[in-house]
């Protein structure tokens, strides 16, 4: 508890001044933690001194509180990147984070418990730093490091204004958090391709009769991002039910692409998306369905002027080896563990506890 309070003496986070009738003061409370290492054994004790924000007043105590969190793609891309160049990884922790954020609006708060100060008891904490517990804490947090990170030559990037880009050297800040027994494993497997699975359930949804649409985005031999959401409006067809899946998987890749352009890495071969319908691989550039698929016009031209472009491809694939399937209907025991195994999901407790293959 001293070392924290001692933190936030050094930090300048709040000056004593003495209460009045119109001020809002948030309370605040200690909080303890008992932090254990991989293998379950004590780490260390850990404290917090955290604000009531539930006191505060929404516009009064506080306004914009949105703040950008790194996309989970994001994360694996990198990884993908460092598995198959074999780039050293550093970890950042910052202690006391939030501390450092500034505040804009006037918040105060009572002095915590044990350490008023003996000759202003009765006085309040004006904050000029943010603190655990606040509603401004991670937005202010954010722009605080943008700031820093900014002045020393990093460019934010537009697709994940999480991600900091050093043109002279890739720094990767990030915080992962897995499952306790699951893991992906990214394998260094060339040639480095952008390729999707794409799937459709064909409206197997009794309530409401929705799709589940679906797709695999492989990075090499790594899965980097999936998505199995409710399709709306309700598809007419299995085709076009099967092809805004495909749309959807467009849209990733080009996300992911333009995320790859912007780190100036590259990408060999046009990216793939494969999918089990043969209507809906023919539709990305057979005139014939047009008639047939005018309600989904926008989405028909959104592919197909990638495909004539030649900045994408869509192809078959046997449903026997369409690997979004698991995402979008129930399968037998034997198909969801090969499709588990095959996307790159194994048990991660022996890398956990620093261990690879029993070794």
């Amino acid at each position: 508890m001293r070392e924290e309070i001692n933190a936030i003496v050094k930090n300048k986070t709040w000056s004593l001044v003495p209460p009045y009738s119109s001020q809002n003061i948030n309370g605040c409370k200690w909080v303890f933690h008992i932090k254990h290492k991989t293998d379950g054994t004590l780490d260390k004790y850990k404290v917090r001194l955290v604000a009531k924000g539930f006191h505060q007043r929404p516009g009064i105590d506080f306004t914009e509180t949105f703040s950008p969190i790194v996309k989970p793609t994001t994360i694996r891309l990198l990884l993908t990147f460092f598995v198959f160049y074999k780039w050293p990884l550093y970890q950042l922790d910052v202690n006391n984070a939030f501390l450092q954020g500034s505040l804009e609006e006037e918040v105060y708060m009572s002095q915590p418990l044990g350490f008023a100060d003996h000759k202003y008891p009765s006085y309040v904490c004006k904050l000029h730093k943010t603190i655990y517990g606040l509603h401004k804490a991670p937005r202010a947090w954010y722009n605080e490091l943008r700031t820093f990170l900014v002045s020393y030559g990093f460019i934010i990037s537009r697709s994940d204004t999480s991600l900091f880009i050093l043109r002279a050297a890739k720094l990767v800040l990030r915080y992962l958090k897995a499952t306790c027994h699951l893991a992906l494993k990214l394998k260094p497997i060339s040639p480095l391709r952008l390729v999707a699975y794409s799937d459709s359930d064909n409206g197997r949804n009794l309530d409401d009769r929705t799709l589940t649409g679906a797709y695999v985005l492989y990075l090499g031999g790594s899965p980097n991002s999936w998505s199995s959401p409710k399709q709306r409006p309700i598809a007419r067809s299995s085709t076009e039910a099967k092809y805004k899946a495909i749309v959807n998987s467009a849209v990733k890749i080009n996300w992911v692409v333009q995320l790859v352009r912007e780190l100036r890495l590259p990408v060999s071969h046009i990216p793939t998306i494969y999918c089990d319908n043969l209507g809906a691989t023919f539709l990305r550039q057979n005139l014939v369905f047009h008639c047939r698929m005018n309600h989904v016009a926008i989405d028909y031209h959104f592919v197909r002027e990638q495909v004539r472009d030649q900045t994408l491809a869509v192809r078959h694939v046997h449903s026997a080896d369409q690997l979004a399937d698991s995402l979008t209907k129930i399968v037998s025991a034997f198909i969801y563990q090969y499709h588990q195994n095959t996307i790159g999901v194994v048990d991660s407790t022996p890398i956990l506890r620093g261990r690879i293959d029993g070794k």
